[in-house]
């Protein structure tokens, strides 16, 4: 009898034994993480859909092309997509094969969208179960690229951001509060380990020197060197078109190239440069989104930029008639001289900015009032009320903004005087002084601070609640929920600045000394 019981363990290690190599020792982790590592490839595209909002009415029709547009060289590239939706903005089941809400993980492949599991870093994420992860909350971007460097390793990444943007945040989610993720939040969730070879931003009004600072290469932690943005609102590339030629197939291939000349060619994977990569984004959106404003930017160009910033912030410190000067360069209310990139400026010929007052009037300028740095510092450089210093820095910025724009364009029909490959990168000069019922805007913009102001919103609400304040109107309130939308901590306004009291070592300081938050407190 006991030799018999001996037998049989025998025999079920045996059996296991054969099973394991048979089946493969990696199936029951595979079964568990729902996903396997992938054969290293040339490229890896980390596709993050923050789609819990109203951009989800247009996903469908953004993402469908992807299916059936790869070329005849799919196998040197992944392309992998977290996707999250919201109720009732459309369907989705031509893309997907099945209408959801909530957040997935779907790899592209020919013809279709396999869904997939998290694995052991999104473990929450499955192909069976329902999830709702906050897509405006960094951690949620962070573990997702590790996720795809983890299981689809590849020799370069590009991460691609689509949902809405607006300057200093993107990626609202309704499903959680309308959070939204604020750029200096993404540099201090992230880490140099998710650092991507290029970012492309699907987002509206992304294109600002201060974002490009806080993610140029160098700076600590996450960075990218290139960077694919529009400085207006605007529309998503022909992702069919872009993974065909991406993956070297044929689509519009006898049609001309608008960014760099010449009939479109297309590529196999392992034969893409970021640069080039970045270049057939680019000239797919002078196709398709001509009447906009896009750029591809060697932002590791931004720290010098703000050094000539910041220089220029300095001299303009110390001569008392310079705040006048800039100021007259700038514009003022509807009556703008530096060519803007206001919410809905693309709408309109920048020469007649009338259309603000019925667009928002002066509350555009809340929102991000986007100068374009080339224009700004030509004015500047030719002023012949500023010094001699002042003109010296402008020419620098000049100089500098043209060397980090590797490509651009704009509509002239909105905007006449855009130069391709010089235009189209902003920075924040607001009209710190403008009053919007009765309070003042630069008050309003704590998000452009060199400061960590959510603990000091948080204190600001609590100390209203136990004053049993009346709710204030309605217009009043609009205004409160956007000083509220804040977070600080811009490297802008942080990196060069002198300590309190000690004069100006920034832009963003120059700022402060002219329209004085602390001193108005």
């Amino acid at each position: 009898m006991e030799s018999m019981r001996r037998w049989d363990k025998v025999r079920r290690f045996y059996i296991l034994c054969v099973y394991i190599l048979l089946v493969g020792p990696g199936t029951a982790l595979c079964s568990a993480s729902e996903i396997e590592v992938q054969p290293r490839r040339a490229w890896t595209v980390i596709q993050y859909v923050a789609g819990d909002n109203n951009a989800a009415r247009f996903l469908g029709k953004t993402l469908n092309p992807l299916k059936s547009s790869i070329g005849s060289h799919e196998a040197g590239l992944n392309w992998v997509l977290l996707v999250d939706l919201a109720k009732g903005y459309g369907s989705y089941s031509d893309v997907f094969g099945e209408d959801f809400v909530g957040t997935r993980i779907y790899e592209l492949q020919r013809d279709k969208f396999i869904r997939r599991g998290g694995g052991d870093i999104l473990p929450q994420i499955t192909t069976t179960s329902a999830t709702e992860a906050n897509t405006a909350d960094a951690k949620t971007l962070r573990d997702f690229i590790r996720f795809a460097k983890k299981y689809y390793p590849a020799d370069h990444y590009a991460l691609i951001i689509l949902s809405h943007g607006t300057g200093p945040y993107f990626a609202p989610d309704e499903s959680h509060g309308e959070d939204v993720m604020y750029t200096p939040e993404v540099t201090d969730v992230l880490t140099g380990n998710e650092s991507v070879d290029l970012m492309i931003l699907d987002l509206c009004s992304m294109a600002s020197i201060e974002n490009f600072y806080q993610w140029r290469p160098g700076n600590g932690g996450f960075s990218t060197p290139l960077v694919i943005a529009s400085a207006p609102s605007s529309e998503s590339p022909d992702y069919g078109e872009l993974v065909n030629r991406i993956t070297a197939g044929k689509m519009k291939s006898t049609a001309r190239d608008l960014v760099v000349g010449g009939n479109k060619v297309s590529y196999r994977p392992e034969e893409l440069t970021p640069r080039v990569f970045a270049t057939i984004v680019l000239s797919d959106l002078a196709e398709s989104d001509a009447d906009k404003s896009w750029g591809m930017f060697d932002i590791g160009k931004a720290e010098a930029l703000k050094k000539a910033f910041d220089e220029l912030a300095v001299t303009a410190s110390e001569d008392s008639k310079a705040r006048v000067a800039l100021e007259q360069i700038r514009g003022k209310g509807s009556h703008l001289v530096t060519m803007t990139y206001l919410p809905g400026a693309e709408e309109h010929a920048s020469e007649d900015l009338s259309w603000l007052q019925g667009y928002g009037g002066d509350k555009s300028w809340l929102h991000c009032p986007c100068l374009d740095v080339y224009d700004f510092a030509s004015r500047v450089a030719a002023s012949t009320s500023v010094s001699d210093s002042m003109r010296s820095a402008g020419r620098k910025i000049k100089l500098l903004s043209e060397q980090m724009t590797v490509y651009s364009f704009g509509s002239r029909e909105h905007w006449r005087n855009f130069e391709a490959g010089r235009n189209g990168v902003y920075f924040v000069f607001p009209d710190g002084e403008l009053r919007l019922e009765g309070m003042r805007a630069w008050d309003l913009m704590k998000w452009y601070s060199s400061d960590d102001v959510r603990s000091s919103l948080a204190a600001d609400d609590q100390a209203i609640a136990a004053q049993g304040q009346t709710k204030p109107p309605s217009n009043v309130m609009k205004l409160l929920k956007f000083q509220r939308m804040a977070y600080g901590r811009l490297s802008w306004a942080q990196d060069g600045a002198h300590p309190e009291g000690q004069g100006v070592g920034n832009w963003y300081q120059l700022m402060e000394s002219w329209y004085g938050r602390r001193q108005n407190d």
